[in-house]
């Protein structure tokens, strides 16, 4: 059996009504088996934010409306614990009163860690995530601390940037949870923020995921689109952009949502889906289906972003395919 995986990039919701979120997107959407995101907020009605958040973010648990469409989502960011373990055990809770499950946080280190799996018919994925920014001080989860996943990325640090005691836990982690199913995707909060560049950490660190049992890499932080790549037979998207953040931030924009067709034998196929950030007439930032011209648009940006990998794209109708071999 085939399963189509669906993924998606920030997610930060902020509006009267939630549950237009993916409105019109939802058609394609409503194809995938499995649907990722990074979800970008905390889910809380606390007042104080963490000492040292720059722009800390939060939302209201009811926005948790707007991704109940949404099988499994990323805590794994440099804002999920803008308000404290307090926001996010409230995330957490209310995650789990509708049942959607997330990765890369929870109650303690091992939780952060522990693969999500999730099977659909005799086919099981699991989702491994980490949380690689300079942002998230004091985020990462401990032993009887709430909090992420944490691969501590610094200028300090020779090159690649990566601190070797967090990158040998996370091979470990691959490879424990390739054990126990047949497709594993990892997704890293990473890079620099607003670059299309892919810093030597994230090259460094994908590499490392995909040879430790990887399929899937997926990134998140840059706020835009940064190249994909084809690694050993699998995909590397160091970065999906935003597909809903509800601020006046760096709109309108170019996004993808891709899709990845996996099998007992792992990554089978590969689909890039343009997605266009449009402003509403009620002020909020809506991801659409573009027309023609814009849908050329992204194809080509991220073509250039892509060359220095040698990616190779076949365009077909409303998408393109990515070819791995």
């Amino acid at each position: 059996m085939n399963v189509s995986l669906m993924s998606m990039g920030d997610i930060y919701l902020k509006r009267d009504d939630p549950k237009t979120a993916f409105s019109e997107i939802t058609p394609l959407l409503e194809k995938a088996d499995v649907i990722f995101g990074n979800l970008e907020t905390p889910l809380t009605n606390r007042d104080s934010a963490a000492l040292g958040r720059l722009v800390p973010l939060k939302t209201s648990p009811s926005m948790v409306e707007g991704v109940t469409g949404i099988d499994i989502v990323s805590l794994a960011n440099n804002h999920t614990t803008d308000y404290g373990t307090g926001g996010l055990v409230d995330t957490i809770k209310i995650l789990d009163s509708k049942k959607i499950q997330y990765v890369g946080a929870g109650y303690n280190f091992m939780e952060s860690h522990e693969p999500k799996i999730i099977k659909r018919e005799d086919l099981k994925i699991s989702f491994l995530a980490y949380e690689c920014t300079i942002w998230s001080f004091g985020a990462e989860g401990k032993e009887k601390i709430p909090g992420a996943a944490k691969i501590n990325v610094s200028p300090l640090l020779a090159t690649p940037n990566i601190d070797k005691g967090d990158l040998k836990i996370m091979k470990e982690d691959v490879r424990n949870a390739k054990k126990i199913s047949d497709v594993v995707v990892t997704s890293f909060h990473w890079g620099v923020d607003l670059s299309g560049t892919v810093a030597p950490h994230q090259k460094a660190l994908a590499h490392d995921a995909i040879k430790s049992g990887s399929d899937v890499v997926l990134g998140h932080h840059p706020h835009r689109l940064q190249g994909i790549e084809i690694y050993e037979g699998k995909l590397i998207c160091y970065s999906l952009g935003n597909i809903i953040f509800d601020t006046m931030f760096l709109y309108p924009q170019n996004t993808l949502i891709i899709e990845t067709i996996l099998s007992k034998g792992g990554l089978e196929e590969v689909y890039a889906y343009p997605v266009y950030i449009t402003k509403s007439g009620k002020g909020l930032f809506e991801p659409t289906l573009p027309k023609e011209n814009n849908f050329k648009n992204i194809v080509c940006e991220i073509e250039e972003l892509s060359e220095e990998f040698g990616t190779k794209f076949l365009k077909k109708e409303k998408k393109v395919e990515i070819v791995l071999s």
